[in-house]
Parts: structure tokens; sequence; C-alpha cells
């Protein structure tokens, strides 16, 4: 399975996304779309550093309605798109021409596809991404919102972050998939689901510490368990302005201590402050400003898989993977 991220804003944090992409990772991206930079820069950059794939969305409209005029930015975005890319041979290229279009027919989809296909080296694979989930002559499905049909071959978290879903679930549900893209609020400009700001006002953009914590996010470790009453969260909610524990990890545990503790083979790795009650239900708050993947950095020196045991007034709870929620 191919791994990416989608970062349909990708121009809007270049440097950061450059300095933290896997070597492995792919990349999904907005070619243009008011309120944000286009990505042609971005475009070169994965094909001249040879990353495994890239899939460009030619066209988005935010009310999801697409027809012949857009079909012609579609095919002139498809010439330019050509140009861009020729002479990447070792990048594989997916395009696709109407991002999440609504209402659209087939037929018009499948033409919009051909007169994209004439214009676009032999090599490329055409995606479509229609609301409704159909198949579209000419080319592979994509899912969209998190929704993964059976037969569709990409699945994104687009819609639904995957800071706060539950990762190995959608691994099974999309087992099928031949590409599995992650998606975060951040990675669009939002701070969260709660931020209604247009495009051209966002600035809550992905750190390069968050980049590389959703991307480890993907690595082994979901024999991570905890008490069912349990909740790790390794990326809090953040606001807008950013709070210094926005986007850090969190517990919710029935249990007050003075900390909770990450071993391994009895050496002591990291702890977690005891914070406060939990305002909004049973519980007890613990919090660290560190990022989850410097975490797991240190839990790797003593435990490559990244797993760690969880103590607590010194009993074992549990495991968890730094990166990964448990809930």
């Amino acid at each position: 399975m191919l791994r990416g991220l989608d970062v349909k804003a990708a121009s809007m944090y270049g440097r950061k996304l450059r300095k933290s992409l896997n070597k492995n990772y792919g990349i999904r991206v907005l070619f243009k779309v008011s309120g944000w930079k286009a990505n042609d820069g971005m475009i070169k950059w994965a094909g001249k550093n040879k990353l495994p794939f890239v899939v460009i969305d030619l066209v988005w409209r935010d009310n999801h309605k697409f027809g012949l005029r857009e079909e012609k930015i579609a095919v002139k975005r498809a010439r330019k798109v050509n140009r861009l890319i020729k002479k990447y041979k070792a990048t594989k290229f997916y395009i696709c021409p109407f991002l999440e279009p609504q209402g659209l027919s087939v037929e018009d989809y499948e033409r919009a596809i051909r007169r994209c296909r004439k214009n676009l080296p032999e090599n490329v694979i055409m995606v479509s991404n229609a609301m409704e989930g159909y198949r579209v002559a000419g080319a592979i499905r994509a899912g969209h919102h998190s929704w993964y049909k059976k037969g569709m071959e990409i699945f994104s978290f687009d819609g639904l972050c995957c800071k706060d879903a539950d990762l190995n679930k959608y691994k099974k549900t999309a087992k099928d998939a031949k590409m599995f893209l992650l998606w975060s609020w951040s990675m669009n400009g939002k701070y969260s689901k709660k931020d209604k700001r247009l495009r051209k006002n966002r600035t809550s953009y992905p750190e390069i510490k968050e980049l590389q914590s959703i991307q480890a996010m993907f690595e082994n470790g979901f024999n991570a368990n905890l008490p069912s009453t349990w909740i790790y969260k390794p990326f809090a909610e953040q606001y807008s302005p950013p709070i210094p524990r926005g986007n850090k990890p969190v517990w919710v545990v029935p249990i007050k201590a003075s900390h909770i503790e990450l071993k391994w083979n009895g050496k002591a790795i990291f702890r977690f402050a005891y914070e406060k009650k939990y305002p909004h239900g049973d519980g007890f708050l613990y919090r660290s400003l560190t990022w989850p993947i410097d975490i797991l950095k240190e839990v790797k020196k003593y435990n490559p898989s990244g797993l760690a045991e969880v103590w607590i007034n010194e009993q074992k709870v549990g495991l968890i993977h730094p990166c990964q929620r448990v809930d």
C-alpha cells in the first residue's frame, strides 16, 4: 500500500513539508485554488526528489458544482501539468480533473477525463473523485471524507482528521486500497473543525514536528492497549491563537497520581505530569508539552518498535505507541 499526506495546501507550508516528509511517502495537492499559493513549485520539487507518487487535483469548487467552464479550466491546467511533470520519470503522477463534484453526470465526468488525458503523458493515471462514488471509465476511483467503498483505490482522511480517528479501524476498512492518505485540519490551514476562516485568512498550518508525528502514526505498534476507561490522545485540540498544549499529548484516566510514566524493561523513559480533574466528566488530565515524535524517539532508544509500557502509581496498566491514539 502506498502511503502519503493529503496536503492540498502544500505550498503554504512548503519548507516545513519538504523538511518533514518521509522519503517513502507521496503527496496529494490541489494545482490551484483561490486563497492559497499554486502548487506548481511543490509538484516540481516532488518530481526532482523522486517522490513515489503525486496526486494532483486540477479543479476545486467550494459548492461542488462543475460544468463546461470547469472542464475548460481542467484541460488548460492539464496542459500546464504536462509541462511540469513530463521529464520526471521516477515519480508516478495521478491526475484528477474535478475534486468532489456533486450532481455531475457520469458522461460529463468521463468527457473531462478524456479531454485531460489527451494533454498528459501516457504513463499518468487518471482519477475520479465524485461525491456519489460512481465509477468513471478511464480512471481509478478515490474516496473522500474518509468514506471507502470496495473497489476504490485511494483512501483519504480528508474531512475526518486522522489525529482523532481510529487509524487501525480504517486500515482494516480500506485494506484493499492501493493508496492511503493521512490528513488533518492543519493541512488546510485550520486549527480544528471549528475554524470557519476563509482560505485567504487561515494561518494554522502544520509545524515540522506535527507532520513528523502524523506520519509516525502509521508505524507498527497497533498492539497498544489500555484499560477501557483510559484515553490517550497524541494530539490535544488546538485553538486560535495557538496554545502550547495544542497538538501535544493528553491523557484522561480514572486514577489521580503525580504522573503517568512510560517504561521499557524497567527503564523509566518519559513522564506526563498531572494537570487537573477532567472538566467534562469523570477522570483526571495528564499532559506533556513535548511533541509526540520526540517522545517516540526517546522510546525507540529502548524499544525500536516504538511501544512503551504505561505505569501509574508503580503499577503497569498497558502499552502505547506515543504517536497513536488509544481509547
